[in-house]
């Protein structure tokens, strides 16, 4: 088992990685990778501050090692990203413990007021806010007795994939792989973006630009038809001026977008005036962008969110999932 400090410190060199771990396959005990990483990680470093940061990997590098048989191993092989090699007949209930156990670790790394709200509000110099989740653990599991015949890189793709899944279901969350069904068949949706903006040049102006870049757009001036428009298309990212007339004034339909379960993958951008920043954060915005705004500002934060969640795409009924403990999701 490697030392806490030295994996927190020293990534493993990737020839070093591939030569023990094919080894470690190789083996007659029937054995499992753990790919773990913390999400939102990143957004926590720059608020924070890295050695904030460095606290937190260092616990969780402590819990990793203390959680491992004497014959079992880990690495550090990414800036917060861990790969486990346990006996697989204990591999889920390990991940559910690190879960279960990250879960009441967790709350000592933020301020009051942070753990209260349960989330982290950031603002850039240009008055453009972002709503940061709080930092969740989540967990890959695959067997790798089924892939003794195929390649050492296969099986940590289907790892690194199948830490994806978790990274999209809420919470510290962890997935089993099954192990019986093809990934040939994952496929992604285009881009999808709603735009809810009452002053018509600029919603055209939007939607031209948006279109431009490849996505597929809506638009409307109606708070209610919005509604409709999100729930019907689920889009990945819907765009909202506060201050619709069919509806209150204020981030009324930024809330209730937010509450609708449907909708919990979709990126919402709030654009309204400075002093609305902090209630549309606070009520389930994304991002907060000023008015007025500079067109290519919003367009970057739209790419930029949307990249961000490029890999964390829902895929029903291809893997077990367990969000914070409860039953898996079909």
């Amino acid at each position: 088992m490697r030392d806490a400090e030295e994996s927190l410190s020293r990534p493993i060199d990737p020839d070093v990685l591939e030569l023990e771990l094919g080894e470690w396959l190789k083996d007659r005990q029937e054995r499992a990778l753990i790919y773990c990483d913390l999400r939102n990680f990143r957004l926590y470093n720059q608020l924070y501050g890295k050695p904030v940061g460095d606290r937190m990997l260092s616990s969780l590098s402590q819990l990793l090692a203390r959680s491992l048989q004497s014959d079992e191993y880990y690495y550090r092989i990414g800036g917060d990203e861990f790969l486990l090699v346990v006996l697989s007949p204990r591999a889920e209930s390990l991940a559910q413990e690190l879960c279960r156990e990250w879960q009441t670790l967790s709350p000592g790394f933020y301020t009051e007021r942070d753990q209260h709200r349960r989330f982290l509000l950031g603002t850039d110099r240009r008055g453009i806010g972002r709503r940061c989740p709080l930092v969740e653990l989540n967990i890959g599991v695959v067997h790798a007795s089924p892939y003794r015949g195929k390649g050492l890189s296969e099986v940590f793709s289907i790892a690194v994939e199948t830490n994806l899944l978790a990274r999209s279901q809420p919470g510290n969350t962890y997935v089993v792989h099954k192990e019986t069904l093809s990934h040939s068949s994952w496929t992604a949706s285009p881009p999808s973006v709603l735009v809810v903006e009452p002053d018509a040049a600029l919603a055209y102006l939007l939607q031209t630009a948006l279109e431009i870049n490849g996505y597929q757009v809506w638009v409307t001036s109606s708070g209610q038809e919005a509604f409709k428009l999100a729930l019907t298309h689920q889009p990945k990212v819907i765009i909202l001026d506060l201050y619709t007339s069919d509806l209150p004034a204020g981030t009324y339909l930024c809330s209730e977008l937010r509450r609708q379960p449907d909708l919990s993958q979709t990126l919402l951008i709030v654009a309204a005036t400075n002093a609305d920043r902090e209630e549309s954060l606070s009520a389930g915005a994304d991002l907060f962008i000023p008015k007025p705004f500079e067109l290519s500002d919003l367009l970057h934060w739209v790419d930029r969110l949307v990249e961000e969640n490029a890999k964390v795409v829902a895929l029903p009924g291809l893997l077990d999932s367990f969000s914070d403990f409860q039953t898996p999701l079909h």
